[in-house]
């Protein structure tokens, strides 16, 4: 056990689930990270969104929102890295 980088707004994690194979994780992205007084994220908000589009490439289902701990949690990009990814890309509607 050691100090690892607090999880931000705008990283791009997996949710590690024990019921479902690693290939079935959801990939998601911070939207609030909560801390303690100690300094460290303990749990994060997170918005899960739905693969499911229509015929115009549009969402379907509304965006979700859970609350899950950190250490359910695989960070794989970090969000100044997610930002350099997007950049020049337009947000779906």
């Amino acid at each position: 056990m050691h100090p690892r980088r607090n999880l931000q707004q705008g990283d791009v994690v997996i949710i590690s689930n024990d019921k479902l194979p690693r290939n079935m994780w959801q990939i998601t992205c911070v939207e609030e990270a909560y801390g303690d007084p100690d300094g460290y994220m303990r749990k994060v908000k997170l918005a899960v969104r739905d693969a499911s589009l229509d015929d115009k490439g549009r969402r379907v289902k509304h965006i979700s929102y859970l609350e899950r701990p950190v250490q359910k949690l695989v960070l794989l990009v970090p969000s100044n890295d997610a930002k350099d990814l997007n950049r020049g890309v337009p947000t779906p509607p």
